[in-house]
Order: C-alpha cells, then structure tokens, then sequence
C-alpha cells in the first residue's frame, strides 16, 4: 500500500505591513551615529577653540602687564632721564584717543631692550605715561596683543586676535617735592634752626649787654659768650646737617592707588 502523496502548500509571504521595517530601522541607527558623532567632533573642536583664545588672552595679558610695569619703573626716574615721558593732563583722557596710540602720538612702544630678555613678539606693547592735575599723580595705561592680533586700519579695532587693556594710577608724592628729596627738607629745618637759635643768641647778647650796664660786665660778657655758644654751634651743626644730608632721591612709587582692566575706547 502506497503512502498518499503530499502536496506543497503555496510559498509564505510577508504580509504587506512588514515590507522594509529592517531598512528603517537600520537607516535611523545610522543617522542617530551620526547625529552623535558630529556632536563629538563639535564639543572637540569648541574645546580647543576655548583653550587657544584662552592662551591667546593669557598671553595679550602678560605682555600688557610687561608694558604697565616698564612706564611705572619709567615714572621712578628723573624727568631728563625717562624714555618715556609724562604727557600734560588733558580732556578727555589721552590714552582715549586713537592717535595717542599711533606712531609719534605719545605712546612708548617696548623693544627688546625695554623687556630686558631675548623674548620677541610679533606686535609690540605699548604704554602710555599721563600726568593729572593732581600734585605726583599719575596714570599709565598699557596694551597688549596677541601673537595673531589684527587691527582694522580704519578704525583701530580689533579684527583677528586678543588685545588686553591695563591701567594703573601711581601716587609719586609730588615730583617737586621730591625733587628736592631729603636734602631740601633738611635744609628747610636747618635754617629754621638756624633762625631759632640766632634768635636765642641775640637774647643772650642783648642780657649780655644789659649785663655790661651793670656790675659785672666782664661776667655778662662771659654769659653771652657762653650763651651765644651753645646757638651757633647748634646753627653750625643744623648747617652742617643740611650739607651732610642724603642726595635728592628720584621720584618713588609711594603706592599705587589701583589697577583695573579697561574695556578698548575704540
């Protein structure tokens, strides 16, 4: 006996919802690696972005702080000696002015020799050295740049690179008086002492003459001597103090008032 034959059924089918579900899967997970990343490469590349401006500033920083520093050890010296001299006060403010800055305005651009190393930058700082009315007060203003710093031609302001503004206000104590240093108050209390003590010893002489009017003229004599003495060795000694004292001392940064970091006038 025969076994009875089987016949194939018809094929299996997907059924028509299911068409392409895999493609769609597989084309959002290609786009979500994707999506992700791009966000990767971007947080990358804003992260060095941050460090370099970061150095850049940094760097715009020191050498503001360079040139800050050399105008106020300029403010130390003698007038005839400073390399970078004081400008009159004026209204507004010079170191607010574009052409103060340029070529021949008034601002000391460093050179190698003023930064006292081997240490070259592409674009020199600058620093600006300006008297106020104020007796022995001044105000030093100074710019730094950055190595890839570019400035618009027309205007001044910063198109490419870090620019850095300081400024500091210094209380010399009055250059006329210190001008005269030590030496000049000396002097001025020696001939105080010197009226004092002639005035002591005149008293003494006119006692010492009033003296001779009476009985003992030889013993008043003697105590205007004795009296005058004491005067004019103390005049002599205030004379000589004068002469001996200290050298007039160039001008000194008593302190300085503040510092502050300034927003670019232009």
């Amino acid at each position: 006996m025969s076994a009875p034959l089987v016949r194939p059924g018809p094929p299996l089918r997907a059924t028509r919802g299911m068409r392409g579900f895999s493609l769609i899967i597989a084309l959002l997970m290609l786009a979500v690696i994707g999506l992700a990343s791009a966000a990767i490469m971007r947080n990358a590349t804003s992260g060095d972005q941050v460090a370099n401006g970061n150095r850049l500033q940094t760097q715009a920083h020191q050498a503001a702080q360079l040139a800050l520093r050399f105008c106020e050890s300029q403010s130390r010296l003698p007038a005839a000696a400073r390399r970078v001299q004081a400008l009159p006060p004026a209204t507004p403010p010079a170191w607010t002015l574009r052409p103060t800055w340029s070529a021949g305005g008034g601002a000391h651009a460093l050179v190698a020799a003023d930064m006292g190393s081997a240490l070259s930058v592409r674009v020199a700082p600058q620093c600006v050295l300006e008297a106020t009315t104020a007796p022995g007060v001044y105000i030093v203003t100074a710019r730094g740049y950055s190595a890839d710093f570019q400035a618009d031609a027309s205007t001044g302001s910063t198109r490419t690179g870090s620019v850095v503004w300081l400024q500091a206000t210094l209380d010399l104590g009055g250059e006329s008086a210190v001008s005269a240093g030590r030496g000049g108050d000396a002097g001025r209390a020696a001939d105080a002492g010197k009226g004092r003590n002639g005035g002591s010893a005149a008293n003494a002489g006119n006692a010492g003459n009033g003296g001779n009017g009476g009985n003992g003229g030889s013993a008043a004599n003697a105590g205007n001597a004795m009296g005058a003495s004491p005067g004019a060795s103390a005049a002599n000694a205030g004379a000589v103090g004068a002469s001996a004292g200290p050298p007039a001392d160039p001008a000194v940064v008593r302190r300085r008032l503040w510092q502050q970091l300034l927003t670019p006038p232009f």
